[in-house]
């Protein structure tokens, strides 16, 4: 049986073509989708770098800030113990009564001590002396607390001095820092910015891998089936052409024994004929 460009074996064989054809082109777009997916995806690791980076610099600006806040903090907690004793010291200074010098106080009670030793005098005079003695002393003990005050006052004024030259340093590191925190921040806004844009580049893509993935199996699927299909017609025409066959053979094989039967010559294809049609009763045997 021959096939004709009509028969069913020829019309699936020229679907399949067909069908090859648009896989193929399914194939080329998926190879075209998958290669741009790539060269975005390497960008987003590339700049995911960047980004991890930038993180890294600007987590440890945000810490030196972090620090040098604390230390200015720790600074100007220094600055108001000290007014605070200052002002402490101030009140202290203010309750003592006296502007005279330790010096000329001690050579007062020096003098005074030695003339009550040396001069005589009457009771009551004795008596004003001694009251005036004490009262220096008082004085003297006075002064040199004054004395000791000031003393403390300038020392603390120069600590308040140097600890305001110390916060005027960390708040400009403070500044500096802040500034290279934003910086950095921004930049990693920027990047990220960038990563978000290509990321959405990639959904589309995906959706079109997608329909051309469900199209491929689509396509595959009836390949298969088309191939199965001609199978079939190519075993069932087999199958009818060995029926055909074995009508031929049997009827052949009843020419040539009626030519055995009628004691005629018999020619070598009527012997080709019976060794022919003896073959499947032997292998049926």
């Amino acid at each position: 049986m021959t096939k004709t460009p009509s028969s069913p074996i020829h019309k699936l064989l020229s679907e399949i073509s067909e069908l090859s054809k648009q896989k193929k082109e399914l194939l080329d777009r998926r190879s075209a989708l998958l290669k741009k997916r790539k060269t975005i995806s390497e960008k987003i690791r590339e700049r995911g770098g960047i980004a991890k980076s930038l993180k890294g610099q600007r987590d440890a600006v945000v810490s030196k800030v972090k620090e040098s806040k604390e230390k200015r903090q720790d600074v100007v907690s220094r600055i108001k113990e000290n007014r605070a004793k200052l002002d402490q010291f101030k009140g202290e200074l203010n309750s003592l009564k006296t502007a005279r010098d330790v010096k000329f106080l001690k050579k007062q009670i020096k003098a005074h001590e030695w003339s009550f030793q040396t001069e005589p005098r009457g009771y009551e005079q004795e008596k004003k002396l001694l009251k005036l003695i004490e009262s220096l002393k008082e004085e003297l003990e006075s002064a040199k607390r004054r004395d000791e005050i000031i003393s403390e006052v300038k020392k603390i004024a120069d600590d308040i001095r140097e600890l305001k030259k110390e916060q005027e340093a960390f708040h400009l590191s403070v500044v500096s820092k802040a500034k290279d925190s934003d910086d950095a921040h921004e930049e990693l806004r920027l990047v990220s910015e960038t990563i978000g844009g290509l990321k959405k580049k990639i959904e589309p893509i995906d959706v079109k891998l997608d329909d051309t993935r469900a199209k491929l199996s689509e396509i595959n699927n009836e390949i298969s089936e088309k191939k199965l299909k001609v199978e079939a017609i190519k075993a069932r025409i087999e199958e009818q052409k060995k029926g055909e066959e074995k009508k031929e053979l049997k009827k052949r094989r009843e020419e040539v024994e009626g030519k055995l039967s009628k004691r005629k010559r018999l020619t070598t294809e009527d012997i080709l004929v019976l060794q022919a049609s003896e073959e499947p009763a032997q292998e049926q045997i």
